[in-house]
């Protein structure tokens, strides 16, 4: 993933609710799985494994964040286990067809909780943070952050 996009995402985290997290989470998953695609069609395989293992790692942390009290959690937990064994299986080929497969469900999933945090209308997780805004400053290809206001975050005294 390259550095723009991951500066992109942990600014929508930091300014994210539960819901728009997990959303946000379906995104880099989205975003690891074009690195598997674009490592495979270059051939590089450890390019393409590396980005695996991230999707894996975000899957895995959906997993974690699932509470059994709920139904939906008790139906989500089978799709995210076959997503899994898809990735497990792609590793193993050195294909991207199993890849293809877990997205399929990820994107019906992913509708879904794109629905769910639209209707969400809970603040965001992080009360005490900076107010960022990311742009194209001074440079030509260069992203930069640039903070305004007081800074919000430490101990007063």
């Amino acid at each position: 993933m390259k550095l723009e996009k991951k500066k992109e995402y942990k600014e929508r985290i930091i300014a994210a609710n539960r819901s728009e997290l997990i959303v946000i989470m379906y995104e880099m998953l989205f975003s690891y799985m074009e690195d598997v695609y674009a490592g495979i069609d270059k051939d590089e395989w450890v390019e393409a494994k590396e980005a695996i293992n991230h999707a894996e790692a975000v899957v895995r942390r959906l997993i974690d964040d699932l509470d059994f009290n709920y139904d939906i959690a008790k139906e989500l937990f089978p799709l995210y286990d076959f997503v899994l064994r898809r990735f497990a299986v792609a590793r193993i080929k050195k294909s991207a067809e199993p890849v293809k497969q877990a997205e399929t469900i990820l994107r019906n999933l992913y509708k879904g909780m794109l629905d769910m945090a639209a209707e969400d209308n809970s603040p965001a997780l992080m009360q005490n943070r900076e107010d960022m805004y990311l742009g194209l400053t001074y440079g030509k290809n260069s992203l930069n952050e640039i903070s305004t206001g007081v800074n919000k975050r430490g101990f007063y005294a």
